[in-house]
């Protein structure tokens, strides 16, 4: 009879999760597919793209065109891992690979991120999980599961989801009736979950009873499996290694003891050199930090011998030329005959480290014992493979002495380290302060013309040439010492900076303030002949010559100099305040004479004394010559047209009406056209002139005499202004 065929077809997005996503497998099939529907690499090894099957017309069809299957380019990845590290950086570790082949797919893997995986220690006891749920029961766990199914599926679009197992293998778990059937597995965990959240013997007995039945169940189940399994194990032939070995009588335990026992001394060989186990990251520091050495006297201390073996594999790969990441280290001693746990492995790293016998790179940076990061480089497996791990090459003592003699020197101290990571911590942490130092320095020029800028650009370029070698500490030892003679010369021409910013800087700005604000008035200077000069030096030391070595001697002239400028200014400024001063007080007796007791002009003079108050302030506060003087036309002009108004209410205007007269013929004569008054500068009219005589009295008033004339012309008068 012909089965009845009823295969829906595969349409929509398709959502594959993975449990171990992380893992190697995972990845490598991930990888594959990715790189596959791009069309970088076919799918060797799918049956599902590449096998064909032959059909009733008697040919071969590729299976993919014959039964309806998810296409490539419609399936989204995801899935769950106890590890946090991307599909990338999982792939990487896994090394099955190569890094040129995942780097064709690299944002795809980094964007399919691992969401925390259903995880307890107890059914795989050689993982140590750091991205798992917190589930207080079986079933929250389970439902937690539920979630991210249904939020992976949304979140993607998809239409249906498949789940694939791709993790660890966990341990042996006797079957019973709860792992018979969905319902039954679902049943036991709802009624542990409500077993752990209350107190049972407070329930009501009926609960209890039926609680203390499925208990009893359990149990009896248990027992039955724990007996089936110590009967087998009793009957059964063991096999270490692949070597079929003979078990001495006894019972399950005795019979399993004795293969382990062989199983660690035949195969893992090595796994007694670890002589205490690690926990957490905190016990990587706390080696680096030499507390593994409190109370112990050297060569007694825990796994000293595994740190023995490690040092003589590497010193191996060193005389080899062979590079050696911390994922090969793992990789050897997580594996027959060693055994050891990735921890172990990486706390016997860190004991060679803190004994300054291996150089630990990251990107080709040497790492410090310090670095906070150091214990995921040492064990976190998206971080070893990136991690190089090799025997230290000793700087000889002859450089070491020469190193300490030359940073003695050049930071005038006298404690320097004396091993190599901490002259090393030293020497970074020192040139980085000399180099933010400089920088502030070289802050300081902008805006600025000061002296010896080339010098702090100098002293720049020094540290960045000794900290750009910070990477290898025997490049950054070699570097200090090519550039001894460079630092120790620069050090001594930049004293004569050092001590301008410290003692100088604030009198050369005073100076140069000083110039600035007096280039306005240096037409008047000319009458003081030795401020004159003594500005003319000021003007050279800061600015012709302020970026030459010569100035710093000549930068403490610069008190005396200014001094004399302000002398000789002061005295300019106070006869122009007297000129001033003279000038407002004809203006106001003017004003005041003119408005004598006239009670409508009253308001006007007194407006008038305000502003020639305000002027008198203003002649107090300026300190510009040519700003004092700019003052002068403003108050002649407000004189001129304050008296206008005044002799307005003085001696008003009778307006006379036009006189209209009839001519000979009896036509009206027009009125006489609007007069031309022609505007006039006083200071045109009357130039800034000395006269010491009275021809020059004559000579000025016939000059006078001929403008105003000239003036005349073409108008009918002239205003003066």
């Amino acid at each position: 009879m012909a089965m009845k065929e009823n295969i829906k077809p595969a349409t929509g997005r398709l959502g594959v999760l993975v449990v171990g996503v992380g893992g190697a497998v995972a990845t490598t099939m991930i990888t594959g597919t990715l790189a596959a529907r791009k069309g970088l690499a076919k799918a060797i090894g799918s049956i599902t793209q590449m096998a064909a099957m032959r059909m009733q017309d008697g040919k071969e069809h590729l299976i993919k065109d014959v039964v309806p299957l998810v296409d490539l380019n419609d399936i989204v990845f995801g899935g769950w891992d106890i590890f946090a590290d991307d599909a990338y950086e999982a792939a990487m570790y896994a090394e099955v690979l190569k890094e040129k082949d995942l780097n064709l797919v690299k944002d795809e893997l980094k964007a399919i991120k691992p969401m925390p995986a259903a995880f307890d220690h107890n059914f795989a006891k050689r993982l140590n999980g750091t991205h798992i749920k917190n589930a207080a029961t079986r079933w929250d766990m389970v439902e937690q599961l539920r979630e991210d199914i249904r939020n992976f599926k949304a979140a993607n679009n998809c239409d249906r989801i498949a789940v694939l197992w791709a993790a660890s293998t966990e341990i042996y778990i006797p079957m019973s009736e709860e792992h018979k059937s969905l319902a039954s597995l679902e049943k036991a965990m709802k009624v542990r979950k409500y077993v752990k959240q209350h107190n049972v013997a407070q329930l009501p007995k009926s609960v209890q009873d039926i609680i203390r039945n499925h208990q009893d169940e359990a149990n009896k189940y248990e027992a039955s499996a724990e007996e089936d399994l110590k009967k087998a194990i009793i009957g059964a032939e063991f096999y270490v290694d692949g070597e079929h070995i003979e078990i001495k009588g006894g019972d399950a335990k005795s019979k399993l003891d004795q293969a382990l026992e062989y199983l660690v001394t035949h195969v893992y060989s090595e796994l007694g050199l670890i002589t205490k186990n690690a926990d957490t990251d905190a016990d990587i520091l706390a080696v680096l930090q030499g507390e593994h050495l409190n109370g112990v006297m050297a060569g007694l201390e825990a796994n000293h011998d595994a740190a023995v073996k490690m040092e003589e594999y590497l010193e191996m790969q060193y005389a080899k030329k062979l590079p050696t990441s911390m994922a090969d280290v793992q990789s050897r001693y997580q594996a027959i005959p060693y055994g050891w746990k990735e921890i172990d492995i990486a706390v016997v790293a860190a004991m060679l480290i803190y004994d300054q016998k291996v150089t630990i790179k990251y990107g080709g940076e040497t790492i410090q014992p310090g670095n906070p990061k150091l214990p995921d480089m040492l064990r976190k497996k998206s971080e070893i493979g990136r991690t190089s791990i090799s025997k230290r090459e000793i700087i000889t003592a002859t450089k070491m002495r020469a190193v300490k003699e030359l940073l003695r020197e050049y930071f005038d101290v006298m404690d320097i380290p004396d091993d190599e990571d901490g002259l090393v911590r030293y020497i970074v942490e020192k040139f980085e302060e000399q180099k933010a130092h400089y920088e502030e320095l070289n802050k300081r020029y902008e805006g600025h013309k000061y002296p010896d800028h080339h010098l702090v650009t100098k002293a720049l370029s020094l540290m960045e040439s000794v900290l750009s070698q910070r990477k290898d500490n025997t490049a950054l030892i070699d570097r200090l010492l090519k550039e001894e003679d460079s630092l120790l010369d620069n050090k001594n021409d930049m004293q004569n900076v050092e001590g301008f910013f410290k003692n100088q800087v604030q009198v050369f700005d005073a100076a140069v303030r000083m110039e600035a604000e007096l280039r306005n008035d240096l037409s008047y200077l000319q009458k003081e002949e030795e401020a004159n000069q003594a500005l003319n030096q000021i003007r050279k030391i800061t600015v012709v010559d302020a970026g030459q070595s010569s100035v710093y001697r000549r930068i403490p002239e610069l008190n005396g100099l200014m001094d004399t400028v302000r002398e000789g200014h002061g005295k300019l400024l106070e006869a122009k305040r007297a000129e001033i001063l003279e000038i407002i007080r004809q203006c106001l007796s003017e004003i005041h004479t003119l408005a004598g007791d006239v009670y409508d002009a009253r308001a006007i003079s007194e407006r008038a004394d305000k502003f020639f108050d305000q002027q008198k302030a203003r002649v107090a506060e300026l300190e510009s010559l040519q700003l004092l003087d700019g003052l002068v036309p403003q108050m002649w002009e407000y004189k001129d047209d304050t008296v206008d108004k005044i002799d307005g209410i003085v001696h008003p205007k009778t307006p006379v009406a036009p006189t209209v007269k009839p001519n000979e013929g009896g036509a009206v004569t027009p009125p006489a056209p609007k007069k031309v008054i022609k505007n006039v500068y006083r200071q045109a009219a009357f130039p800034s002139k000395t006269l010491e005589s009275q021809e020059d009295i004559d000579a000025y008033v016939e000059r006078m005499r001929a403008y105003l004339t000239a003036m005349m012309k073409d108008c009918d008068g002239i205003k003066l202004s």
